[in-house]
C-alpha cells in the first residue's frame, strides 16, 4: 500500500513537471492562454472526465479564515489563483506562501483578481487556525482566502476540479498537496499551471493574470 502511494506521488510530480516545463517554454510569445481539460492529465483517475471536451471548476462550499461560508460563486467574474496547502507544513509550503505573497502584492489594487488556498488537513486547520496563519503571513482576507471543509469534500474538489491524482478513499492526500498553482479564469476554467517554487513560473503567472485581465503587467517583487 505504501509503495503504491509513493508511486502515485512520483507519477503526480512527473506529470506536473512535464506540464510546467511545457508551460515555461511556451510563455514568451503568448497572446492567448489554453484551456486545460482532462487530456492534459493522462494519469487522472476519472474515466468520465476523459470524454469531456470542456472542463469547469465544480461547485464547492468551504469556510474561510474569517469563518465565513465561501462557495463557487466567489469565482464569478474573477480571475483566481488556486493552491493546496496545510498550515503545519514546513517543507514546500513556506516557499509557496512567499511566492503567493508576491502575487498578492501585484493584485492588491485589482478588484477582479484573488487567491484561494485550500487546506488538505481540514480537521486540524480550523477557521481559527487559518486566521492565525493568515495574520502571521500578512495575508489580506479581501484578496487571499484560506479555505477549510471536510476531507471528503476537499478530495472531491481536488479531483473533479483540478485533476488531483488521488482515489476518493485515500484519507491522507499527499497527492493533491504539491507546489502546483492553478490559474482560473472568470468562466471557471483552468488557464495556467505553474510551479510555485520557480521564480520564472511566478513571473509567468503574474503576466498571465494580466493577460486574462487585458492589462500590461507592472510586476512588484
Amino acid at each position: 500500500m505504501i509503495k503504491k502511494k509513493y508511486i502515485a506521488i512520483i507519477l503526480c510530480i512527473v506529470i506536473i513537471g512535464c506540464i510546467t516545463t511545457y508551460w515555461t517554454i511556451n510563455t514568451s510569445s503568448k497572446e492567448t492562454l489554453p484551456i486545460f481539460t482532462a487530456e492534459f492529465f493522462p494519469g487522472y483517475l476519472s474515466d468520465n472526465s476523459k470524454n469531456m471536451n470542456t472542463h469547469f471548476i465544480q461547485d464547492f462550499s468551504f469556510k474561510n479564515q474569517l469563518n465565513q461560508r465561501v462557495t463557487q460563486k466567489i469565482l464569478d467574474d474573477k480571475i483566481t489563483v488556486v493552491s493546496f496547502f496545510y498550515a503545519n507544513c514546513t517543507l514546500v509550503c513556506p516557499t509557496i506562501i512567499r511566492k503567493l505573497q508576491t502575487v498578492q502584492k501585484n493584485i492588491l489594487d485589482k478588484n477582479n483578481i484573488q487567491i484561494l488556498s485550500i487546506t488538505i488537513t481540514p480537521s486540524v486547520d480550523t477557521p481559527a487556525v487559518l486566521k492565525s496563519y493568515a495574520n502571521e503571513n500578512h495575508i489580506h482576507p479581501d484578496k487571499w482566502q484560506l479555505l477549510t471543509g471536510n476531507i471528503e469534500d476537499t478530495v472531491r474538489f481536488a479531483r473533479e476540479s483540478f485533476f488531483g491524482l488521488t482515489p476518493d478513499q485515500n484519507k491522507w492526500n499527499q497527492n493533491i498537496h504539491s507546489e502546483t498553482l492553478f490559474l482560473v479564469d472568470s468562466n471557471k476554467q483552468i488557464r495556467g499551471i505553474y510551479n510555485a517554487t520557480q521564480t520564472n513560473d511566478i513571473k509567468n503567472l503574474i503576466a498571465d493574470i494580466y493577460l486574462l485581465s487585458k492589462k500590461n503587467p507592472r510586476l512588484i517583487y
